[in-house]
């Protein structure tokens, strides 16, 4: 299992009338913890794309709201790997609110995509390869 954290301030703009974090903006808080995870693997997401040819599209999201984010909360992020990614790499993301109580959380699957084969691949054996060492250094 690795697990990292990140945060993020939560904007005016990213309220709604509520005064709460809209919706829709949670999944870029995901994205946020899933390329600090990536990056603490010392990869750096665009090298992924630019000189690996591998994106990582979306295939699954299942989310659950708990409790709303509000303006100007600094939201905790912890994004979890918990297995060897084959073809598919599964992130959990829990964010908690300033009083570290969990407001929410999802676990969402995202595909190793070729650009060039334009079909689902394996995991890259760089990233595999870290990932690894990650493993044995967090039991």
């Amino acid at each position: 299992m690795i697990s990292v954290e990140s945060h993020f301030t939560v904007l005016y703009g990213h309220t709604d009338r509520m005064g709460v974090m809209y919706y829709g903006h949670y999944p870029l808080l995901y994205e946020l913890g899933r390329t600090d995870w990536i990056k603490s693997m010392g990869i750096a997401y665009r090298d992924m794309e630019d000189e690996w040819k591998i994106a990582l599209p979306v295939l699954e999201m299942q989310v659950r709201y708990l409790k709303p984010a509000r303006y100007d909360d600094r939201v905790q992020i912890i994004s979890t790997v918990r297995e060897m990614p084959g073809k598919v790499i599964n992130f959990e993301h829990q964010l908690y609110n300033p009083d570290a109580q969990l407001i929410n959380k999802a676990n969402i699957k995202l595909g190793f995509y070729c650009m060039q084969k334009r079909k689902l691949v394996d995991c890259p054996v760089q990233l595999k390869d870290r990932i690894i060492e990650g493993f044995g250094s967090n039991q």
